[in-house]
Formats: C-alpha cells, sequence, structure tokens
C-alpha cells in the first residue's frame, strides 16, 4: 500500500468522524441540549478539523487538487461551519445556564480527552489471505470488522484493502474484476462462495489429523507441536458442527501412532488394559508428559552448561601455565644474564672443570641440571654420561692417576659431550 492510498484512507476516517458530529448536532438541535456533550464534541471537532487539514495538504502535495480533492475540501468545509455552530450553541447555552457544576464537570473532561488524545494505540494490521481454507475464517472475520462493516469507508476503498490482503489462489478468484466501487460487493460475494464451505473445511482439518507429523525421538518440543495442531484442528471441527471427541478407537489409535516409543511405553502403562480410552485423557496424558520433558530437559542444559563452563575454566587454566611455562623458558643464563641458556654461555664453558663447579656453587644451581631449585627436591635429570655419577656432564672432573691414553679419551668423550648438549640446547630453544 503506497502513501497516498494510506492518506485517502486517514482522510476518510475523519471524514466520517466529522460527519457523525453533524448528525448529532442536527438530531440534537432542540431545547434540550446536553452541555457536557456539546462541549467534548467541539473539542473534538477542532482536533479533526486539525487532522483533516494536515492530511488534506499531504494528498494534494502527493496527487495534486483535482475534482475529487476539491468534493472532499467542499463536504468538509460544511463540517467546519458545524463546528462553528457547535461553538456558538456552546457559547449561548453556558451563558444561559444558571450552575457552572455541568461547565466545571465539562471542562473536566475535556482536559481528559486532551491527555487520551496523545495515547495511539498500533494500527491494525489486516493479514494476507492466500486461499488457504484454514485460514479463511479468521481473514473473513478480520477483514468484515475492520473494512467490510466500516461504514466510514468507500466501497472503491474497501475493494482496494480487498485486493492488498489477497495472494496466491485468492487473488485469481477476483483478478478478472476491475477495481470499481460496483465490483467490491462482487468480489467479496465470490470469495464468500468459494472459500466459506463448511464441507471442504471439515475435510481439511481432518486431513489435518491425519497427516499430523510423527515423533520420531523424545523431546518436548515436537510433543507440544503434535498437541497443539491435534487440539486446534479438534476445536476447528467442533466450531464447524462435528464431534471428533466421539470419533472413539480410530483418533485414539491415530494419535498413538503418531509418538515415539518412550511417550507410546508410558501411555500403555498408565492407560486402562481393558477399554479404549477416550481422547481427553490421551490429551491430558501428553500435556502432562509434556511438563515433565521439559523440566527433564531443563535440568540436562543446566547441567550441560555448568559442564561447559567448567572446561572453559580449565582450558583458560591450561593456556594460563602454557604461557607462564613459555614466559619462563625464555629465562637468560644464570651466569652472564644473556638471552641463551648456561649450556650454551661461552664464558661458563670456557671456564675450566672447577672453575666450573665453583660458579656454580657460587650461583646456587644444581650441580645435575644446572638450575635453581629447593635442596630437598630430588633433581630428576639425567646424571654424567661419563661416569653416571650426580653431577652433570659439564662438570666431570679428570682423575690425575690416570694414563695419558685415558685422558686423550676422556677429553674426546667430553668434547662429544659437551657437542651433543648444545645441540639438544639447540633443538630444545
Amino acid at each position: 500500500m503506497n502513501d497516498l492510498a494510506v492518506l485517502v484512507t486517514q482522510r476518510g476516517q475523519i471524514k466520517a468522524q466529522l460527519t457523525r458530529l453533524a448528525n448529532y448536532l442536527r438530531d440534537n438541535s432542540g431545547q434540550n441540549i446536553d452541555i457536557d456533550q456539546i462541549q467534548l464534541r467541539s473539542e473534538k471537532a477542532r482536533q479533526t478539523w486539525e487532522e483533516f487539514q494536515r492530511v488534506q495538504i499531504q494528498i494534494e502535495e502527493e496527487n495534486g487538487v483535482n475534482e475529487e480533492t476539491e468534493k472532499y475540501r467542499s463536504d468538509f468545509e460544511i463540517m467546519a461551519k458545524c463546528k462553528k455552530l457547535v461553538k456558538v450553541t456552546d457559547c449561548a447555552t453556558i451563558e444561559d445556564s444558571d450552575s457552572t457544576k455541568n461547565s466545571a464537570r465539562a471542562s473536566s473532561k475535556i482536559s481528559e480527552m486532551t491527555n487520551q488524545a496523545f495515547v495511539k494505540l498500533a494500527a491494525l494490521q489486516i493479514p494476507q489471505f492466500s486461499g488457504a481454507y484454514t485460514d479463511w475464517a479468521s481473514f473473513h472475520d478480520i477483514f468484515s470488522a475492520l473494512v467490510h462493516k466500516n461504514e466510514s469507508l468507500s466501497d472503491i476503498q474497501k475493494f482496494f484493502y480487498l485486493r492488498s490482503s489477497l495472494s496466491g489462489d485468492a487473488e485469481n478468484v477476483i483478478n478478472c474484476l476491475q477495481t470499481t466501487a460496483d465490483n467490491y460487493k462482487v468480489a467479496w460475494e465470490s470469495l464468500t462462495e468459494r472459500y466459506d464451505n463448511k464441507k471442504v473445511l471439515i475435510q481439511v482439518h481432518t486431513k489435518s489429523i491425519f497427516d499430523l507429523e510423527p515423533i520420531k525421538k523424545e523431546s518436548s518440543y515436537q510433543l507440544r507441536r503434535l498437541v497443539d495442531a491435534l487440539v486446534g484442528h479438534m476445536k476447528a471441527l467442533e466450531t464447524l458442527g462435528e464431534n471428533p471427541r466421539q470419533w472413539g478407537s480410530l483418533l485414539m489409535h491415530l494419535i498413538v501412532s503418531k509418538l515415539d516409543t518412550r511417550t507410546m511405553r508410558e501411555w500403555e502403562v498408565r492407560s486402562s488394559k481393558t477399554e479404549v480410552s477416550n481422547i481427553s485423557n490421551l490429551i491430558d496424558f501428553l500435556q502432562s508428559r509434556f511438563r515433565v520433558l521439559v523440566a527433564v530437559e531443563t535440568s540436562q542444559q543446566i547441567n550441560a552448561l555448568t559442564f561447559e563452563n567448567n572446561n572453559r575454566k580449565i582450558n583458560a587454566n591450561k593456556r594460563t601455565k602454557s604461557n607462564v611455562f613459555a614466559a619462563t623458558s625464555e629465562v637468560k643464563c644464570y651466569s652472564c644474564k644473556q638471552a641463551h641458556t648456561i649450556y650454551r654461555c661461552p664464558s661458563f664453558l670456557g671456564l675450566t672443570i672447577s672453575d666450573r663447579i665453583k660458579r656454580i656453587t657460587e650461583l646456587k644451581l644444581c650441580k645435575i641440571c644446572l638450575r635453581p631449585h629447593n635442596d630437598g627436591d630430588k633433581c630428576q635429570s639425567r646424571r654424567c654420561t661419563i661416569c653416571s655419577r650426580p653431577h652433570n656432564s659439564l662438570l666431570h672432573l679428570l682423575r690425575t692417576d690416570k694414563p695419558v691414553r685415558q685422558v686423550a679419551s676422556h677429553n674426546e668423550a667430553m668434547t662429544a659431550t659437551t657437542k651433543k648438549m648444545t645441540k639438544i640446547v639447540t633443538l630444545r630453544s
């Protein structure tokens, strides 16, 4: 619906309000004039006239001034004269009145109506009708209340609203009719004749019950959807004069066959073992079963959420420890404070074995792993690869009483060990 059509509709509604004011004034122009009503309707006429002026200006800006627009303005100018007459009558009545009580009450009501004028309800939307028989009843009642029985709308406006509310097969029913005032009644009667078919509606709701989607797995959502659809179609059939609750074992078997295995087993345990239960007992059981499943699934979701939060905390702690380890693994040399480990320190490796031992003792480092830790903690690092004693291979002392050949082999072993440990440290770093 475009903006111009909305403005035209508003103008028609405003015209209807002023028409009712003029009719009231004409019908109550005798001596017994209600002062309260005159005051209230006078104020309402002023507000309505201002609203018309605003809408009329917008229509003329959109569509220009034509014969139809001038006709509307002429009619509304008559309404404006009636409004002035109401004011004159109001003033005369107030001057001739010996009582101030009615005037005070009228002022109070005017103030109240002025305050209420600022409260605007949301506009009612006409639903779309695509030709589904199950939607016809609701569309018929809503459209009749808002448009078809609305005396403030002309037939051409009603036809415009009707066309904008139809789609699909329903739109094709009146597609060949031109949008004229005379064709509106024809279009409405055509739709009513096509879709206001009791037999077809009964068949549609009955088929919908047979076509209900089976529940494959125990689920509160699927069970709730099944129960809502079943109850809805049964109530629709009852409004059409049918009594599906008396269908007996046929309907019972149909509904039970749609249930999942666990729900079906639970029903067979609770229901009568010798006679067929009625549909009301089955519906009550399904609704109770739905509440149980909702409680169980909610509890499971809470437990799962708690477990997930715990896992997140554990993973966060692991990442923190990993970061701490990464930070500590970048420690500088204990001996020269440079960016390398003591195993690769040139100044440390350039010392004699005795000086290395003294340096490690000064730094209070472990003689096995060459790292600081508590004296009470037993070091689990690998011992000397030459003599297997509890010291690092870099701190292995040569015994002076050994033959020269043995000393040479010892030096070769020390050199190999140093290269091997340097390679390991390089790989680790």
